[in-house]
């Protein structure tokens, strides 16, 4: 539990910084993208043959990021997706706070022209030696924007609707690819109605506005991933924890998570849908 008060109002009061960096990435995505610019290149390939992006905008939203986190909390960590990183093994122990960042959410989405791409950020801070994520904020290109924090005693959020489903009518959703092969098995034995999202902010938006009880992430997704989910669902009495119902920190050894992702919207009952996913999830391991 944070108990700097110091540090703990510095998170509160980011909040507004890092909607207006977000605001900014989105508007440098535009230009690049209208200016036909965007250079796509091949960054790899998964073991199901999904391929992986990466985009001037991606490049040029890292190192503004980063820039601007050294400028402004020079004492914070920075952690960004495709190798734009301002800590190391080494510093990480001196660190109270850690800023990660995905600059492009989605960049297959951008690449191929498609709705869902976002820009998304999120405050974590240590806890003993682990960081989990407090304040979580993302901006889709389309202009929509979600944020959360829950700090000691201060908790603001941009709006959430309590589900009023009933366990025979949860819906969750997934992403339309799966990268290691987990996925699909995992949601084919999932009774509850399902949906395809493409992205990490069409999916928070989605159970924000009650539309979703649930989404699931791969073993594998990156913290810069799901930090922000994280960050937001706290603040809005959600529930985020991996296939095995373990809770979810970083620790510096790995930047993505070996046991997937579960996003529970506020008001769905836990033990129901944890004890059905965790079950399925042992058969697949």
């Amino acid at each position: 539990m944070l108990e700097d008060k110091l540090v703990a109002e510095q998170i509160v009061h980011s909040l507004p910084f890092f909607q207006s960096l977000l605001r900014e990435g989105c508007a440098r995505v535009d230009a690049i993208v209208r200016a036909d610019v965007l250079d796509v290149e091949v960054k790899g390939k998964y073991k199901t043959g999904v391929t992986d992006y990466v985009t001037r905008a991606d490049i040029e939203l890292g190192k503004l990021y980063a820039n601007q986190i050294g400028l402004n909390f020079p004492e914070w960590g920075c952690i960004l997706e495709d190798g734009v990183e301002k800590i190391n093994a080494d510093e990480l122990s001196e660190k109270k706070v850690i800023v990660f960042f995905d600059p492009v959410d989605g960049t297959r989405l951008l690449a191929q022209g498609l709705s869902g791409s976002s820009s998304m950020a999120a405050v974590a801070v240590r806890e003993n030696d682990y960081f989990t994520p407090v304040l979580g904020s993302m901006k889709l290109f389309s202009g929509e924007e979600m944020y959360g924090y829950k700090v000691l005693d201060r908790c603001e959020t941009s709006g959430f609707t309590y589900s009023t489903r009933t366990r025979d009518e949860l819906i969750f959703c997934r992403s339309d690819t799966d990268r290691q092969g987990f996925l699909t098995p995992l949601c084919r034995e999932l009774s509850y109605t399902q949906v395809i999202l493409r992205g990490v902010a069409p999916k928070m938006s989605a159970m924000l506005d009650g539309k979703i009880d649930f989404f699931v992430f791969e073993p594998g997704i990156t913290y810069w991933d799901i930090f922000p989910v994280m960050g937001i669902l706290n603040a809005c009495g959600g529930k985020a924890v991996d296939w095995r119902g373990e809770q979810i920190a970083y620790d510096g050894l790995s930047k993505s998570v070996e046991h997937g992702f579960l996003a529970i919207a506020p008001g769905v009952d836990y033990g129901e849908i944890m004890g059905r996913v965790s079950a399925i999830y042992s058969r697949l391991k």
